[in-house]
Formats: structure tokens, C-alpha cells, sequence
């Protein structure tokens, strides 16, 4: 009887199989619960994100939590980063994936680990899937109109002068204003995923309307998702 053929999409691309990925998976299994779970845990903030940089910071910060050997735990790391970057769920299912690691021998050969490894793998799998979907459901929300990128704010605290300085009759050189009052802004920049962004100031009145009204709202996009 012949050695079974790969049925997952992802385990049949050369890319995803080639000796390093292997070797780099294999290293998960030598992590206790503890750093199992943490891994569960925290994996997911790379997802999210935008630059090579902030990657870097973020794989650096879970490797630190994770302790060992840190090159071991990035090669751990990438070895994840490429089944969430590569998976696609609807075309693979999570079982036919845990079959191919089997016929890969990607699990330990002695039973309990090799049972606790498929348990990891198919958390694993769940929180890509989640994520996954999570990208789906935004990109179909995006279709329309730029989807929210980020939100910048900032405090800042003006001063009130006496007298005004008319620039059209008042002489600099003699211009001697007294401070009689200060007030507070607050300065709101928002940006998109596209070209796209809106700056704007406010009063903290005016923000707390804004707030209770997108209170509001979430409460309202809360009903649909029941």
C-alpha cells in the first residue's frame, strides 16, 4: 500500500512544504502548556499588523513572554505566520489540514504528544478561521466606502488675549495683549485605508455628544450580530 497523497490545497503548494517550514513546525512540540497557550494567546496581534517594523516589535515582544531559545521561538512563529497567511480556510478544511501533518510527520510519533500536538494545531486553525472570516466580513463591508484605517487625537490648550489685534489698523510694534482666559480643544484626525483622511477640533462637550452617539450606534450594529 502506497504512502497517501496530500488532499489540502495548501500542503500540495511546494512553498508550504519545502524542508524549513517542516522543521520550524517541528520545534512547536518541544514548548510546554504554558508556552503553548501563550503562543494561542498572543499570535494573533501579528495579524493585525501594517509594517515590517511593528512586526518585528510585536514577534520580539511574544518571543520575550515565551522565553527559550529566541531564535527557535521566530522560527516557531514564522512557521504559524505562514499557515495564516497562506490557509484558506473554505478551500481546506481544518481536518484535511491535521490529516496532511500526519502524512507530512509533521506530530510526534508517541501517542499523548502526538495528541496534544493535533489539540494545538486545531486551536490553532480555529483562530486563523476566526480571523479569517473577520478579513472577509470587513473587505465586504469595505466594497463601497474607504473602511477606517486609524484615529489620532490630541489635546491641546489655547490662551485667550486682550485687546484683539486688527491687523488692518493695529501697529504690531505697540500690540500689548494680556492673557484673560484659556480654553481646551481637542483635535481629531481619522484616517482610511484609502488616500482619504478628516481632520477636525472640537470641544470636550462636543466629543462627549460624539461618544454617546457612537455608543449608540455600536449598540445598534450589536443587534444584528445576536
Amino acid at each position: 500500500m502506497g504512502k497517501k497523497e496530500l488532499r489540502s490545497i495548501f500542503f500540495r503548494a511546494a512553498a508550504s512544504i519545502d524542508k524549513t517550514f517542516n522543521e520550524h513546525l517541528n520545534l512547536l512540540w518541544n514548548l510546554n502548556e504554558k508556552q503553548k497557550q501563550t503562543l494561542l494567546n498572543e499570535i494573533s496581534r501579528i495579524f493585525d499588523t501594517q509594517t515590517v517594523s511593528e512586526t518585528s516589535l510585536i514577534q520580539q515582544d511574544i518571543t520575550d513572554m515565551l522565553g527559550g531559545n529566541t531564535q527557535d521561538m521566530l522560527k516557531i512563529i514564522s512557521a504559524l505566520r505562514a499557515i495564516n497567511s497562506q490557509w484558506t480556510p473554505f478551500q481546506d478544511k481544518k481536518e484535511i489540514m491535521i490529516e496532511d501533518l500526519s502524512i507530512l510527520n509533521i506530530f510526534p510519533t508517541e501517542e499523548k504528544a502526538s495528541k496534544d500536538a493535533k489539540s494545538f494545531m486545531l486551536k490553532y486553525l480555529d483562530l486563523v478561521e476566526s480571523r479569517s472570516s473577520q478579513r472577509r466580513r470587513k473587505r465586504t463591508a469595505g466594497r463601497i466606502l474607504p473602511n477606517l484605517s486609524s484615529v489620532t487625537t490630541m489635546t491641546d490648550q489655547r490662551i485667550i488675549t486682550e485687546p484683539n489685534f486688527d491687523w488692518k489698523m493695529d501697529d504690531a510694534d505697540d500690540y500689548q495683549p494680556v492673557v484673560t482666559d484659556k480654553t481646551t480643544v481637542i483635535i481629531i484626525k481619522i484616517n482610511t485605508d484609502t488616500e482619504d483622511e478628516l481632520t477636525f477640533q472640537c470641544e470636550s462637550g462636543d466629543l462627549k455628544i460624539m461618544i454617546n452617539k457612537l455608543k449608540a450606534t455600536l449598540i445598534e450594529s450589536q443587534i444584528f450580530n445576536k
